[in-house]
């Protein structure tokens, strides 16, 4: 998947709250977080209601609902974006999901 997929699957730059052209700026998106926006484009992408989006995430579906919808400035998943991967089985199916399309 390229950079350029990725990016468009989180919403674009006005989800994500910058632009993502190279993997340091994934990087950097990881250690900001994701913002609520780019979750729900995702699970919208995905066809997933927020309660399964939460199943995946380390997070609880009330942890997601907290969050402003247009939120860039705290990611959501800024806590846990780096280690979602290697903390949660949920989140390395979801993230082998992601890299499969």
């Amino acid at each position: 998947m390229t950079i350029s997929s990725l990016t468009q699957l989180l919403g674009g730059k006005k989800a994500l709250g910058q632009e993502v052209r190279t993997r340091m700026d994934l990087i950097d998106l990881s250690r900001k977080g994701v913002s609520k926006a780019s979750l729900l484009h995702l699970a919208k992408f995905m066809g997933l209601p927020v309660r399964k989006m939460a199943v995946l995430l380390p997070v609880t579906e009330r942890t997601i609902q907290r969050y402003a919808p247009r939120s860039t400035s705290t990611g959501l998943f800024r806590s846990t974006s780096s280690t979602s991967l290697k903390s949660s089985p949920g989140a390395w199916r979801f993230s082998k999901t992601l890299t499969g399309l």
